[in-house]
């Protein structure tokens, strides 16, 4: 696929910045996007979600979208959409994620991590269901997680629906443990991503540029929450939707007029190009 010198390419967040709360792409927002990528321009989905969740997000879309690409666990892994290829994926030792299994087990917190084609978790608690509420992705709940684990997970996730307080503590007991290895941060309230140092959302950013060969100063990133934030400023542009935390703002070049509901991301991307 040749690429223009002028051509762009988004990398967006999902939930809060592309999809409405029920979790939809508008079609407004989906015929704006088939426009962009017409135009030869280049999109990119960008979730904390598992790479299963994040590409049937993309097969909303139809057939109208070629040449795209899946960053899923906040960038652990980036897949060229059309060929299923995995580009380039990064994953947490088995040593460190057997012992984040027994802390959160000491603390009685939940935490899962994730194979190819499960969500892997001890218990079958409301953690789990919580989190299902959107995900297809199947979850296996076994006792012996690092069994089903024959591969370095890209990520794992500390979930706690009732006490932030616990969750504040194991998040600041694992960045004492192991500040050297992992990236620690909430995706929203309740979950709190783990992954390897470095494998962030803005990595996914440098990645494309390398991939593609499109320049930084070409790339426009969305979000929403705290994992964003890297992302947001590792692009030529961040826009941070109006419904985007504080802090995502502060570190934005541009903020949405119109929230997730209202196709804020669209129509702000339509105004920004329509300038230029």
């Amino acid at each position: 696929m040749m690429i223009s010198e002028k051509a762009k390419l988004l990398i967006t967040d999902l939930d809060g910045t592309l999809l409405t709360t029920d979790k939809r792409v508008t079609e407004f927002t989906k015929d704006y996007l088939v426009e962009f990528v017409n135009a030869g321009n280049i999109l990119a989905l960008c979730s904390g979600r598992d790479i299963n969740s994040t590409t049937e997000v993309f097969e909303s879309f139809g057939d109208g979208i070629k040449g795209a690409y899946i960053c899923a666990y906040n960038g652990g892994q980036i897949m060229e959409y059309d060929s299923r290829k995995t580009v380039f994926k990064a994953g947490l030792d088995l040593e460190t994620v057997s012992a984040i299994y027994g802390l959160a087990d000491k603390r009685g917190i939940h935490v899962q991590a994730y194979s190819d084609d499960f969500v892997i978790s001890k218990y079958a608690d409301e953690c789990v269901a919580f989190y299902r509420r959107h995900i297809s992705t199947p979850s296996l709940i076994t006792d012996k997680p690092m069994k089903y684990l024959p591969e370095k997970p890209c990520k794992m996730l500390c979930i706690e629906l009732n006490d932030h307080e616990k969750q504040l503590s194991f998040r600041d007991e694992l960045n004492a443990i192991y500040s050297d290895r992992l990236d620690i941060f909430f995706s929203n309230p309740v979950y709190l991503e783990i992954i390897p140092k470095g494998s962030g959302k803005g990595n996914s950013v440098r990645k494309l540029s390398e991939i593609t060969g499109i320049p930084i100063e070409n790339i426009i990133a969305a979000g929403d929450e705290e994992n964003d934030i890297s992302m947001i400023e590792a692009a030529g542009t961040g826009i941070a939707m109006i419904n985007a935390k504080d802090s995502v703002k502060a570190r934005a070049d541009l903020i949405t007029e119109f929230d997730n509901d209202h196709d804020g991301l669209a129509r702000t991307l339509n105004k920004l190009f329509e300038k230029k």
